[in-house]
């Protein structure tokens, strides 16, 4: 992996060699009365003193779980953090302790990368940029336990944290953190759960520390870790269509980032109320291979690019691949959280497609026979169980997937079409499902072809007689086949 990267880091080895004796940066922590030990007097004075007047960011982009979904038992196994806290929601609590202790080391040796020539500067500057940004979360729910200069401190170590984490996972320097294999494991998950997340703009904020393609690197992070294999283009730090978190990057990255939803909406006027409400339904892939519609994957990756086509005798059903693992039912949970505060609809809709192609262990088989779906996670049958738990409850946005649900639609209501294409996919299916029985339904083919052969010219023999070794080898062939059928 270190080797891919190498071109990326080049606009920035200058300051990622180490620190140069007497330059180390120091980030202050608590000192054994519970008080910040002011080693360089960052944010003791101005942080504390300064309050703000008003709130410049007035959206809450940072919800906590809905309380539809909190209250479930999968909750604390699927959206609370196991190793590292980031943000204030889950910040302090004890089983954390060991990676949060770890942050002011792990920040001074981030900045050191960074040369970073004036510390109290560079965290007055910082106190002074993320003003506001507590109106990004459920305030009441930490405002008691984290004041403002705690909140900016948390901040801070938490944006090191989360940018040197990426930059060695890319780098393959894990090692450096001084952090076990089990605990990187889990940090690798607990970054993306929807209450573990910083704003986007505070990490943009450490960009400008150094000249660096952080866009391309937090996007080849993401679809490394997923295994995102589409040929997307980096996210635009500069484009006005900015994630609020890295949570919605890793939604980005798996819709695509220009998606835009009026495509999915131009089909509306074409539209009766029966046609919509018919159209949210849609087969499961056995009946749909069944009925003559094959599987094919979409190379682009992006959930938005689902589409079908058929023709008088088949259909194609063209879908990207997705992968199935011990992690799945994390990211997918706390993305329809995310989703449902948000009210995008887009993921969870592509969830809802999925559940309706899955009802068993044959549909997952199909999948993967096609190559359109790939596990990592038990056999067939948990496969198809972690899909229908997860978008079972679920309501999709109903424009989304809508002309593709309904071309299937219109597909089915060809009845002599859909009875030629069953017959053909049947005939395929027990004829030419594998070699073996593909080479002898040739054989026999053959066989045939050769005693119509020899028939004819036992009924109209050629005007000289024919060569009795020519025959000879030829009733030899006929028996040879009738022997292999």
């Amino acid at each position: 992996m270190e080797e891919q990267w190498k071109d990326v880091g080049k606009e920035a080895t200058g300051g990622m060699e180490g620190c140069s004796g007497g330059n180390e940066v120091v980030v202050p922590i608590e000192d054994s009365h519970g008080k910040e030990a002011d080693r360089i007097g960052w944010l003791m004075g101005k942080v504390g003193e300064e309050k703000c007047s008003q709130s410049r960011i007035t959206e809450r982009k940072l919800p906590k779980i809905p309380l539809e979904l909190r209250e479930t038992e999968e909750f604390q196994k699927y959206c609370e953090p196991k190793a590292v806290s980031i943000g204030p929601y889950h910040h302090g609590k004890p089983q954390l302790k060991q990676v949060e202790d770890l942050k002011p080391n792990l920040a001074n040796k981030f900045l050191c990368k960074w040369e970073v020539k004036k510390p109290n500067e560079l965290f007055n500057k910082f106190a002074d940029q993320i003003k506001g940004f507590r109106s990004w979360y459920d305030e009441p729910l930490f405002t008691e336990c984290i004041d403002e200069e705690k909140f900016v401190r948390m901040m801070f170590l938490d944006g090191c944290f989360v940018l040197n984490y990426i930059y060695c996972f890319m780098f393959d320097e894990l090692e450096t953190l001084g952090i076990k294999n089990k605990i990187l494991t889990l940090i690798q998950q607990d970054l993306w759960l929807l209450e573990n997340q910083l704003p986007f703009a505070v990490l943009e904020w450490f960009f400008e520390l150094r000249h660096y393609n952080w866009s391309r690197l937090l996007s080849a992070f993401i679809d490394w870790t997923f295994s995102i294999r589409a040929n997307l283009k980096d996210f635009d730090s500069k484009s006005d269509k900015k994630p609020s978190h890295l949570l919605d990057l890793l939604r980005m990255r798996f819709l695509g980032q220009d998606t835009d939803r009026s495509d999915t909406r131009k089909y509306l006027s074409n539209y009766t109320e029966e046609d919509i409400t018919k159209s949210r339904w849609i087969r499961n892939v056995k009946e749909l291979t069944s009925a003559g519609i094959h599987l094919k994957l979409d190379e682009s990756a992006r959930l938005a690019d689902i589409k079908f086509s058929y023709n008088c005798f088949h259909g194609k059903l063209t879908l990207p691949r997705i992968i199935i693992n011990g992690s799945t039912k994390t990211i997918f949970l706390n993305m329809i959280a995310y989703e449902m505060d948000n009210q995008y609809y887009e993921f969870t809709s592509y969830l809802c497609f999925l559940n309706s192609l899955i009802d068993n262990a044959d549909d997952v088989l199909e999948m993967r026979s096609a190559g359109v779906l790939e596990k990592f996670l038990g056999g067939d049958h948990e496969v198809a169980e972690l899909i229908n738990q997860i978008a079972n409850d679920l309501v999709p946005e109903k424009d989304v997937y809508k002309s593709v649900k309904r071309e299937i639609r219109w597909y089915f209501r060809g009845r002599k079409r859909v009875k030629v294409a069953t017959w053909i996919a049947q005939v395929s299916r027990d004829h030419f499902g594998s070699p073996w029985t593909a080479i002898a339904v040739f054989a026999a083919a053959f066989a045939i072809l050769v005693s119509v052969v020899q028939t004819y010219y036992t009924i109209f023999p050629l005007a000289e007689k024919c060569n009795e070794s020519i025959c000879s080898s030829l009733n030899d062939t006929v028996k040879t086949a009738n022997r292999h059928l």
